[in-house]
């Protein structure tokens, strides 16, 4: 019998569900049913009624899942005084992201997940930061770890890139470039732009003016900003054009504007987990423990 099997056991006990207890997991419901399986085979017992509405303990079910999860509590307990020994607060993560809505994109859930399963009772300290603070932030102490775009990492701090996508360009929807299919960076030259906050500042040969100015002309930008929702709204009435994260622009769909990606080369912007090489705190091999085991290897430059 496996430690996992008894955390697989109880979820699917607790959620009384297959597919919930399955998400809850973070696996597959037929790779979940399975592992229950084999734990059932192994102690010779039916440990669940399959029914319509989903599962239902037996009664060697009930009797397994009281000793389960007093097993669970005495491991969780000795692994909460071995990580006190060795100074990791087993409380708090402080965690900064340049954008909050960065948390929703995959592979950041389960990153997120992972951890809970690594350090069962940490919870995180979210706040929203731009790239150079974060930084500051990380080399004073400030917080444990930070989610940034490669743009603003120093030798000063590890980072394990974790997502690279692409830019749009955000358009009104009657705009004359709307009907192309794609859009080059030089034709934007005369637009004024409408720009997130994340996407400025950073090494210079990776920022957006220096690829603006790489397709011949300075950006005019006339308005930088924290929050999506105004860009998109000055956008849709006109006052200029966009170009912003992809991954982001997947999770909204604004009216009166259209998004076109970028013709020829591609703009790029790659997100990960920043940490202080000096020192770090503990929580953070925690977190970078969680990051590794669900993106194995670092991703390759963009």
């Amino acid at each position: 019998m496996e430690f996992k099997q008894l955390k697989l056991f109880v979820a699917v006990a607790e959620e009384r569900n297959f597919t919930r207890a399955a998400q809850r997991s973070n696996l597959t419901q037929p790779s979940l049913t399975q592992r229950i399986h084999q734990l059932e085979e192994e102690l010779g017992v039916t440990l669940f009624h399959r029914t319509t509405r989903g599962a239902e303990l037996t009664e060697a079910g009930q009797s397994l899942l009281e000793d389960a999860r007093h097993v669970l509590s005495s491991v969780d307990q000795s692994v909460r005084r071995a990580r006190q020994a060795g100074g990791v607060d087993d409380t708090t993560l402080r965690v900064a992201w340049e954008f909050t809505e960065y948390g929703n994109i995959q592979p950041m859930p389960q990153v997120f997940r992972r951890l809970n399963e690594i350090h069962t009772r940490v919870v995180s300290d979210t706040r929203e930061l731009p790239g150079t603070a974060q930084v500051q932030a990380l080399l004073r102490g400030e917080i444990d770890v930070g989610f940034m775009c490669d743009s603003f990492v120093e030798k000063t701090l590890g980072w394990w890139p974790l997502l690279t996508e692409t830019f749009q360009v955000v358009l009104p929807e009657h705009h004359p470039l709307a009907p192309l299919p794609e859009v080059p960076l030089a034709a934007l030259a005369s637009e004024a732009f409408l720009l997130h906050r994340a996407d400025l500042g950073g090494r210079e040969d990776a920022s957006l003016t220096y690829q603006c100015r790489r397709a011949g002309f300075t950006p005019q930008v006339v308005y930088q900003g924290s929050q999506l929702h105004p860009i998109f709204g000055m956008i849709a009435a006109g006052r200029g054009v966009g170009l912003l994260r992809s991954a982001v622009l997947a999770m909204h769909r604004p009216a009166g504007v259209i998004q076109r990606p970028l013709a020829g080369e591609l703009l790029r912007w790659t997100l990960g987990l920043a940490w202080r090489l000096e020192s770090p705190p503990p929580i953070a091999r925690v977190m970078l423990a969680a990051a590794r085991a669900v993106v194995p290897q670092p991703l390759p430059p963009p």
